[in-house]
């Protein structure tokens, strides 16, 4: 490991496209007319607080979510401040925007338990429609649900489990990169970011240890982009959307630039989808990674994992209750099935252990009386391969977002 350069041979293809990329695309914006300031609400909704259509430069934001989880068996029922996240923006001019957001879990920290962190802290400078430049840390432009997860936005108590094992929402990195909408129906985004710590890789949660949210090392990094087409309302068909993301980078690099001690590659490719068709609503995901040299790794890490969540929801609030307080309101009834597999693929002469390849199925309501709260209940069946007697789940809980 020891005296890696910034850019390794693996990742420097692709951070000398990026690099490309984004001095060209600056050289076209400054040459282009001024946009208009409404475009730029209009870009990735519900993300950017700082592109709020507040007055004052200074602009603020909370999200979160409480709680009620029961366990069959002997664990119980508990109560669970699950987050709290403030959001703060600043319109420094028209152009150039700050946004950050800073998390707690659980209610408190003390002794391990629970987490205070910071999610995103970024500045954008809005150079055109189609490109647009954004540093600092950023949320990793995987599934839908890492870039857009106030819990109004999806339905469950919990976030899904595919975003929780093959995606590891939420999930951030520092770095520099590129965004934009082409034409009306096509948003990108595109950057040059930390890659993850091996180390910290686990056969029962993926990549998902590798993570680094304190001073992450960018001696082995990695580059990440997502392309996301809405295709037009058409009769009774709302705003379908399809996008496919990608990720590639290093696993040699620890907190604060210290080696991780391996060297492996983390490829991650997969797509969503989602649509309205009239009180349907179908959204779906897919996502599978590949971890080279992962026979060098402790604990019998997968050299693939893989999964995928597809889910339907019908809105059964009859027309005639939506007026007067209701008139907002909508009632959900979903059912959502997912897989999820850390051991996919094994390293040779390393047996995979069947606990670890899981599906879900998880069934529930969401009212949601105005769009900012839901309300929330639900029903989780888990199994595996292994044929474990796995405890069903009971979750209440709601969530806001402003």
């Amino acid at each position: 490991m020891g005296g890696r350069s910034l850019f390794p041979v693996r990742v420097r293809p692709v951070a000398a496209v990026l690099m490309i990329i984004i001095l060209f695309g600056s050289s076209q914006a400054f040459a282009s007319d001024d946009p208009e300031g409404d475009e730029w609400e209009r870009l990735f909704p519900g993300g950017d607080i700082a592109a709020s259509d507040h007055a004052q430069p200074l602009a603020w934001s909370m999200y979160g979510e409480h709680h009620l989880n029961g366990v069959e068996g002997e664990q119980g029922e508990y109560a669970d401040v699950h987050r709290l996240v403030l959001g703060f923006g600043y319109r420094f001019a028209d152009w150039i925007r700050l946004t950050s957001e800073l998390e707690l879990e659980h209610g408190f920290v003390e002794e391990g338990q629970g987490e205070l962190s910071l999610e995103q802290l970024h500045v954008s400078l809005l150079l055109h429609r189609a490109f647009n430049l954004r540093m600092g840390r950023v949320l990793v432009p995987a599934a839908k649900i890492n870039l857009i997860h106030e819990p109004p936005t999806f339905h469950g108590v919990e976030r899904p489990f595919f975003e929780r094992y093959i995606i590891p929402t939420t999930w951030s990195a520092d770095g520099i990169g590129a965004f934009g909408r082409l034409a009306n129906s096509i948003r990108y985004e595109a950057y040059l970011l930390n890659g993850l710590d091996a180390g910290g890789f686990s056969p029962d949660e993926g990549i998902r240890g590798g993570r680094m949210k304190e001073r992450p090392g960018f001696t082995d990094p990695a580059a990440s982009a997502r392309v996301e087409v809405t295709l037009p309302a058409a009769g009774f068909v709302r705003a379908p959307a399809f996008a496919v993301f990608g990720y590639y980078g290093g696993g040699g690099s620890a907190n604060k630039g210290e080696p991780s001690g391996y060297d492996p590659a983390v490829t991650l490719a997969g797509a969503d989808f989602s649509a309205r068709l009239a009180m349907f609503e179908l959204r779906a995901a897919a996502a599978h990674g590949i971890i080279e040299q992962a026979g060098d790794l402790p604990d019998d890490v997968a050299e693939q994992i893989t999964g995928y969540r597809v889910e339907a929801a019908i809105d059964l609030l009859p027309e005639a209750l939506r007026s007067g307080r209701l008139d907002e309101a909508e009632l959900f009834l979903f059912v959502r099935h997912e897989r999820f597999d850390t051991q996919y693929v094994m390293p040779e002469n390393v047996d995979g252990d069947g606990r670890n390849n899981r599906s879900a199925l998880t069934a529930g309501v969401t009212f949601l009386p105005v769009p900012q709260l839901a309300l929330k209940a639900d029903w989780q069946l888990l199994a595996d391969a292994a044929g474990s007697d796995l405890p069903y789940r009971i979750n209440l809980g709601f969530g806001w977002m402003f």
